[in-house]
């Protein structure tokens, strides 16, 4: 299921920390009015793929993992702690009236939709949903809390984050080596697979017919698309090799003795023929600021904005009234 639903999960995952579990639980911790359970944790855990993994027989092993899975576990409580806080302060500002409550019913609604038209029906989105422990009922009411709390936090942490232009020349002198590009070069290869020996002049002769359409001005790129029998896994035959220091002048065998904007020519390449074009030789070099000035701001405006994120839990925290059960020292 990790494969599957890794992209679908994301936005069902950053909000699942608010549901409660029905029936009586028992209570490891309360913020404000609202309490969390055993069973809320689990499922948390559950839902995050944080896998327990196989218990230890050996004693020594097994007291290491065991104190890891408490510190796992405490890490889990805090951060649901965090989300409640976050959730129960949205809630209170920006649910303020009919209307607003059916704009976000109308936008949960909208995800569900959206959610059921990725996975290809109805059925099959209810079937992910109960594979996760949810129903849509509070699939729904996660989209209403994901809203808020992105409303919240964008109103009350990250509006007044900036980052200025001189900020980012000092991180950049600061960090110099963190933008260095390594020696690599590029080339084009379109591969026919040959199985057995006798079906080499057949393969070749397919490899020809498709060398003479690239040297009548077709695109290396469209027709790699095509014909290469590994397109799917380099598309447009588009292959980028990193070349450590010291082998600056090491060449995959597809490309040995070549230049850059040589014409492609038939090589004979392990598994088979390949039509072999290198585009390009860069060597090593530091990369301006210019070019990597938009790096750099994402990056600062990152954390600018997980400081602002910490610093805005903190007030919540230090107004909230936060009960932590004898369950949740275990």
């Amino acid at each position: 299921m990790r494969t599957r639903y890794a992209r679908l999960l994301g936005a069902v995952l950053a909000a699942v920390l608010c549901l409660a579990a029905s029936g009586p639980q028992e209570p490891l911790a309360r913020v404000n009015d609202e309490t969390i359970t055993r069973a809320d944790l689990e499922t948390f855990i559950r839902l995050h793929m944080m896998e327990e993994g196989r218990r230890p027989t050996d004693p020594d092993q097994r007291a290491a993992w065991e104190d890891m899975e408490r510190r796992r576990r405490r890490e889990a409580l805090r951060t649901m702690l965090d989300r409640r806080l976050l959730a129960q302060e949205a809630r209170a500002r920006y649910l303020t009236g009919e209307n607003v409550r059916k704009t976000m019913e109308r936008y949960a609604r909208e995800e569900l939709r959206e959610l059921e038209a990725r996975v290809g029906s109805r059925l099959e989105a209810h079937r992910m949903l109960t594979e996760m422990g949810l129903s849509a009922k509070e699939f729904k009411e996660i989209q209403k809390d994901n809203l808020l709390i992105g409303r919240l936090l964008m109103d009350k942490a990250y509006q007044n984050v900036q980052v200025t232009p001189q900020q980012m020349r000092d991180y950049y002198r600061r960090h110099r080596d963190q933008f260095r590009r390594p020696n690599r070069l590029r080339y084009r290869q379109i591969l026919f697979t040959v199985l057995e020996p006798g079906e080499l002049p057949r393969v070749r002769e397919r490899a020809e017919q498709v060398l003479a359409r690239l040297q009548e001005g077709e695109g290396f790129a469209e027709l790699a698309a095509r014909y290469s029998d590994d397109a799917g896994r380099f598309p447009g035959g588009l292959r980028e090799v990193t070349l450590p220091e010291g082998y600056e002048d090491w060449r995959p065998p597809a490309i040995e003795g070549l230049e850059p904007g040589e014409a492609p020519r038939i090589r004979q390449v392990p598994g088979g023929l390949a039509i072999v074009q290198l585009e390009s030789v860069e060597p090593a070099r530091e990369l301006s600021f210019e070019e990597v000035q938009a790096e750099v701001r994402d990056l600062l405006m990152e954390q600018k904005q997980d400081e602002a994120h910490e610093s805005y839990l903190r007030r919540l925290r230090e107004r909230a009234t936060i009960t932590y059960y004898p369950a949740a020292t275990e």
